[in-house]
């Protein structure tokens, strides 16, 4: 309908309009609709950012294990199997246990076949060690590649778990390839190390000082 107002027609309809939809109203509701729009892009950028970090991450584990496994299969062939080596255990120490092996007659083969028995126990245990970790990087990166996007919490446990075995299969692969650069026939024998300060008074004995604990520290960590 039309109504005359101040010698103007106005249409009651665009005046009940206005009435129900103040021009403030009006901007509240195209705020909160701009809000809810931005935050659902904030939101998806968000998820995209995380998906490209776990994307990244995955590779660098990917080459970690791969790093990791590989020094591990070329340390593997250089040594003696599991089986072999537990085979030589049981010999030796079957020797060991006969009573007249630690007769004074027999003294060099007695030394001789306890100090084979301490490296090939800790060389066994290595390996078994090594078999471990390896197991723990395979099965863990199985689990990762598996799991969904709505797992991101329990992926990231995996994650963090994969890497720091295969980070510790890496290091302990890399010790092992320094340890067969000495594998000389005096290498595997215990030394005596004298460490003397010279002439420098009180510095030079604070020197020696610190290079004693430091050798005594890396002996221990080697055990």
């Amino acid at each position: 309908s039309i109504l005359k107002r101040n010698g103007n027609m106005v249409s009651t309809a665009a005046t009940s309009s206005r009435r129900r939809f103040p021009f403030h109203q009006l901007q509240q509701v195209q705020t909160t609709r701009w809000m809810a729009a931005s935050s659902s892009k904030d939101q998806q950028t968000t998820k995209s950012s995380n998906s490209d970090a776990t994307s990244v991450e995955l590779i660098e584990l990917k080459q970690l294990v791969d790093e990791a496994l590989s020094l591990l299969e070329k340390n593997q062939a250089s040594t003696t199997s599991i089986d072999k080596l537990e085979l030589i255990i049981q010999d030796l120490e079957r020797e060991s246990s006969e009573p007249s092996f630690w007769d004074e007659s027999n003294a060099s083969r007695n030394k001789y076949v306890t100090s084979q028995l301490s490296f090939q126990g800790r060389l066994l245990t290595q390996l078994k060690k090594w078999e471990a970790l390896q197991g723990d990087c395979v099965a863990a990166l199985e689990m990762i590649l598996e799991m969904d996007d709505d797992e991101a919490e329990e992926r990231q446990l995996f994650i963090d778990e994969c890497a720091s075995a295969a980070a510790e299969l890496l290091q302990d692969g890399q010790r092992y390839e320094l340890e067969l650069l000495l594998s000389g026939p005096y290498d595997n024998s215990p030394c005596r190390l004298i460490l003397t300060a010279g002439a420098g008074g009180t510095e030079a004995c604070d020197w020696v000082d610190m290079l004693q604990r430091m050798y005594k520290r890396h002996a221990e960590q080697q055990n």
